[in-house]
Protein backbone atom coordinates (compact mmCIF):
# COMPACT_ATOMS: atom_id res chain seq x y z
CA UNK A 1 0.00 0.00 0.00
CA UNK A 2 2.97 2.45 0.82
CA UNK A 3 4.57 2.21 -2.51
CA UNK A 4 1.24 2.53 -4.15
CA UNK A 5 0.63 5.80 -2.53
CA UNK A 6 4.67 7.35 -2.85
CA UNK A 7 3.80 5.98 -7.06
CA UNK A 8 0.53 8.23 -6.98
CA UNK A 9 2.71 11.17 -5.10
CA UNK A 10 5.33 11.06 -8.14
CA UNK A 11 2.71 11.13 -10.52
CA UNK A 12 0.66 13.63 -9.11
CA UNK A 13 4.21 15.56 -8.99
CA UNK A 14 4.77 14.63 -12.48
CA UNK A 15 1.50 15.91 -13.16
CA UNK A 16 1.55 19.30 -11.82
CA UNK A 17 5.01 19.86 -13.68
CA UNK A 18 3.76 18.96 -16.85
CA UNK A 19 0.94 21.11 -16.15
CA UNK A 20 3.49 24.22 -15.50
CA UNK A 21 5.18 23.42 -19.25
CA UNK A 22 1.88 23.26 -20.96
CA UNK A 23 0.65 26.56 -19.21
CA UNK A 24 3.71 28.06 -19.84
CA UNK A 25 3.65 27.47 -23.31
CA UNK A 26 0.26 28.59 -23.71
CA UNK A 27 1.40 31.98 -22.39
CA UNK A 28 4.22 32.28 -24.79
CA UNK A 29 1.97 31.49 -27.78
CA UNK A 30 -0.90 33.42 -26.28
CA UNK A 31 1.59 36.40 -26.67
CA UNK A 32 2.50 35.43 -29.94
CA UNK A 33 -0.94 35.52 -31.07
CA UNK A 34 -1.71 39.03 -29.81
CA UNK A 35 1.22 40.34 -31.26
CA UNK A 36 -0.04 38.76 -34.70
CA UNK A 37 -3.54 39.92 -34.25
CA UNK A 38 -2.00 43.53 -33.15
CA UNK A 39 0.18 43.84 -36.98
CA UNK A 40 -2.70 42.52 -39.20
CA UNK A 41 -5.29 45.26 -38.70
CA UNK A 42 -2.17 47.82 -39.40
CA UNK A 43 -1.21 45.72 -42.48
CA UNK A 44 -4.76 46.03 -43.99
CA UNK A 45 -5.32 49.89 -43.52
CA UNK A 46 -4.82 52.18 -46.58
CA UNK A 47 -1.06 52.92 -47.06
CA UNK A 48 -0.71 56.75 -47.18
CA UNK A 49 1.02 58.01 -50.50
CA UNK A 50 4.21 58.41 -50.37
CA UNK A 51 5.95 59.42 -53.33
CA UNK A 52 8.44 56.97 -55.59
CA UNK A 53 11.35 56.83 -56.83
CA UNK A 54 10.16 56.50 -60.29
CA UNK A 55 7.52 59.58 -59.56
CA UNK A 56 10.34 62.11 -58.09
CA UNK A 57 13.12 61.83 -60.43
CA UNK A 58 9.71 62.04 -63.44
CA UNK A 59 9.15 65.12 -61.67
CA UNK A 60 12.50 66.69 -62.01
CA UNK A 61 13.76 68.59 -64.76
CA UNK A 62 16.47 66.11 -66.41
CA UNK A 63 20.52 67.33 -65.03
CA UNK A 64 21.84 69.81 -67.94
CA UNK A 65 25.32 68.89 -69.16
CA UNK A 66 28.50 70.24 -68.12
CA UNK A 67 30.76 71.29 -70.57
Amino acid sequence: MKIYISGLETNTGALKADLNTLKSDFEVEMVATRATRNIIPQALQPQTSVPTVSTTLSSQPPPQPQY
